[in-house]
């Protein structure tokens, strides 16, 4: 589980806010339901948000990464994700890809 401090929590919500094709005010369309992530201080809970949006901010991802990949199993996985575009996200499995989020 990746932890948060108070400033890292900020910077996560605001980016759920920005990039997130599953958060429509600030309710997420997959759990029919008010955001976990966007009501969490303290750690990441979202699996979406961890390998599809916060790669998109490369400094947070950076910081988030080093400070808990010991204790993370997300860290071998996040490295297998290539931004493809400001709304599109691949993961990489041996020679495939496959899109995770497209917006038009």
């Amino acid at each position: 589980m990746i932890k948060l401090d108070y400033n890292q929590a900020r910077k996560v919500h605001k980016l759920i806010r920005k990039e997130c094709c599953n958060c429509v005010e600030n309710n997420c369309v997959l759990m029919d339901d008010v955001c976990v992530q966007l009501i969490s201080q303290h750690n990441i809970y979202c699996n979406y948000f961890l390998r599809a949006v916060l790669p998109l901010d490369k400094n947070l991802s950076a910081e988030l990464l080093s400070e808990n990949a010991k204790r993370s199993r997300y860290a071998e996985n996040i490295s297998r994700l290539k931004v493809i575009g400001r709304n599109t996200v691949k993961v990489v499995l041996k020679n495939s890809a496959v899109n995770i989020c497209e917006i038009i």
